[in-house]
């Protein structure tokens, strides 16, 4: 797997699935010197021109949907923290440190 790659890996997660929530909204191809070539939002047409050049096809995001996608799963994670926190002094904790309290 390649370190754009938009597939998940076959193994299980340590704390349950998780849905992927932010897809690329666009591919691109860029060159040698870090100019793009080509980018689109149908990811056939890019890969196909990326195999032509022998270059990797690179997964543009939406910073929003990146921005409210960790929001949501640093709030998921702190929600399965406070089990943990049980007993722990009022303000300490795992769920306090996820939350960036």
């Amino acid at each position: 797997m390649n370190e754009h790659e938009t597939t998940a890996p076959e193994s299980l997660p340590v704390a349950g699935q998780v849905e992927r929530q932010v897809r690329p909204r666009a591919w691109a191809l860029f060159a040698p010197n870090g100019n793009y070539r080509i980018w689109s939002t149908v990811r056939e047409e890019v890969e196909r021109l990326a195999a032509e050049a022998g270059a990797p096809v690179t997964p543009l995001y939406d910073q929003d949907a990146l921005d409210a996608a960790v929001a949501a799963e640093r709030e998921r994670c702190a929600s399965m923290a406070e089990n943990y926190d049980l007993g722990t002094p009022e303000g300490h904790g795992i769920a306090r440190c996820i939350r960036g309290a």
